[in-house]
This record gives C-alpha cells, sequence and structure tokens, in this order.
C-alpha cells in the first residue's frame, strides 16, 4: 500500500519536473526568437542584440509619449479654439497618420523597428507553434493593447511580412482613424467636463 503511494508520488512529481522543464525550454524558445537571437550566436552577440532592442524599446517609450502627448494638446488647442468635432478628428487623423507613417518609414529605410512589432511578431509565431490557443489569445492581446495604448504602426509592422505596401496603409488608415476617434472623444469630454469647474475656481 506504502508502495503504491510511493510509486504514485515519484510519478506525479516526474510529470510536474517534466512540464516544468518544457515550460522552461519554451520560455527559451520564445525569448530566442524576440530577441532574434541564432544558434550560432556567441555570448557577445546575444548581448548586443539584448542591448539592441533594449535601446530600441527605450527610445520607442519616449517618442510614444511624446507624439501622444502633441496629440493631447492638439485636441485641446483646436476644441477651444471652437473647431468642430468631425475637424479636429480630420485634422488629429492626418497628425496620426503622420506619426504612425514615421516608425513605419524608419522601418523600411533602415531595418529597425523601433515599435518591436516585428519581434514582437517573431515571438508570437513560436508561441504559436508551441499551442496554437495561446497563440491567438497573444495575438488578441497584442491587438487590444497595440489599438488603444500603444499605436497602430505596431500592428502595422507586425503583419508587414505577408502583406503589401497597398494593404499595409490601408491597415494604418483604419486603425489610425479608428484611435483618433477613440482618443479625441475621450479628450473632448475631458475638457468640456473640467473646463467649468476650471472657471469656477479662478
Amino acid at each position: 500500500m506504502h508502495d503504491q503511494h510511493g510509486q504514485r508520488g515519484f510519478a506525479f512529481t516526474d510529470a510536474f519536473l517534466v512540464h516544468i522543464k518544457k515550460l522552461w525550454w519554451n520560455s527559451i524558445d520564445v525569448l530566442a526568437a524576440f530577441f532574434n537571437v541564432q544558434k550560432n550566436d556567441t555570448a557577445l552577440k546575444v548581448s548586443e542584440r539584448a542591448a539592441h532592442l533594449t535601446f530600441r524599446r527605450i527610445l520607442y517609450f519616449f517618442a510614444d509619449y511624446l507624439l501622444a502627448g502633441v496629440f493631447f494638446a492638439l485636441v485641446i488647442a483646436l476644441k477651444a479654439m471652437g473647431y468642430a468635432p468631425l475637424t479636429i478628428i480630420g485634422i488629429c487623423w492626418v497628425y496620426a497618420l503622420i506619426a504612425a507613417g514615421l516608425f513605419w518609414v524608419i522601418y523600411e529605410r533602415t531595418g529597425h523597428d523601433l515599435s518591436l512589432g516585428t519581434d514582437i511578431r517573431r515571438a508570437v509565431d513560436v508561441v504559436s507553434l508551441k499551442s496554437r490557443l495561446i497563440g491567438m489569445l497573444s495575438v488578441l492581446t497584442f491587438w487590444v493593447m497595440s489599438t488603444i495604448w500603444y499605436g497602430p504602426e505596431r500592428i502595422v509592422l507586425f503583419y508587414r511580412k505577408e502583406m503589401s505596401t497597398g494593404k499595409s496603409l490601408l491597415l494604418l488608415l483604419g486603425l489610425t482613424l479608428a484611435q483618433t476617434i477613440v482618443w479625441v472623444n475621450l479628450y473632448s469630454a475631458g475638457y468640456e467636463s473640467l473646463t467649468p469647474w476650471l472657471l469656477s475656481a479662478i
């Protein structure tokens, strides 16, 4: 009786360790894809790739917040000057297109993706090979985060290897328009609700 319990305990432990080991190696594969690590890379080369990606991430972080700040200021300024909602959306859409297009042009000209869309794509491809369900959830999460919080350029570059320039441009137009409509309405609502309070405080 005790031997049977012991054998079951050992079997469970072995299965658990195998599962942990599998998760560990899967994580290593995903990270290697994300950092674009090749099989023959030396430790120095791996460090260089990691440093390069980290630098791009930091650069994108500051650029993204700077552009978002300008977008916010533009909405408030146009609202204060009494422009119609559709006019504000149109002007801000042009700005959003230029801002997102800038990252796209940088990638096409230099091969450096500041948004990390292509890097995330490599990692998601590896995840999808390991588990189709987790891969689909990863893509869904990526879409939600990129559409609401990050710039549309990240999605465009995510699909760049399989989409023509024309289709990529259409995707960029649609995503920037959707994001512009959402944020213009949010900022406008905030402006309209806070302005009377600020004026009364003064």
